[in-house]
């Protein structure tokens, strides 16, 4: 009885731990998703919401397009503490990330969807959320 009750002990202790880990984990996660104030699933949203509305994604074309908004938006995210630091080697970075993003969404969406996405391109004086891609 005394090898139950010390192993059940232990047991609770343990699991207690590894619940308060994994929400140290999970909020670390979340600060990392807001460095340099970029909510990465936030701004991924709002993108996304304007591009269903303005290329007129299909349901099979949505997923294929997010998934690519995405990656770019969280490869960015790491990318940014270098416009305070290093901005040509941000410039190069930035670059490779949208040729990236374009070759994805060239797969996803058709060739009139991908020239009207090319000429969603906020100018430099007006920016909006799509800004988060071009820039």
């Amino acid at each position: 009885m005394k090898k139950t009750l010390v192993l059940f002990t232990v047991i609770v202790c343990c699991s207690a731990s590894v619940n308060a880990q994994l929400n140290g984990i999970i909020d670390k996660a979340k600060t990392a998703s807001t460095v340099a104030g970029l909510d990465v699933n936030k701004v991924s949203n709002s993108i996304m919401n304007t591009l269903t509305s303005k290329l007129n994604l299909t349901a099979v074309q949505t997923p294929k397009v997010a998934n690519a908004v995405n990656t770019f938006i969280q490869a960015k995210s790491k990318i940014i503490p270098l416009l305070k630091t290093n901005k040509a080697e941000y410039t190069q970075k930035q670059t490779s990330l949208f040729n990236t993003l374009k070759t994805n969404l060239t797969a996803a969406l058709a060739k009139e969807q991908m020239n009207k996405f090319l000429g969603l391109k906020p100018s430099v004086s007006t920016p909006n959320v799509l800004s988060n891609l071009f820039y």
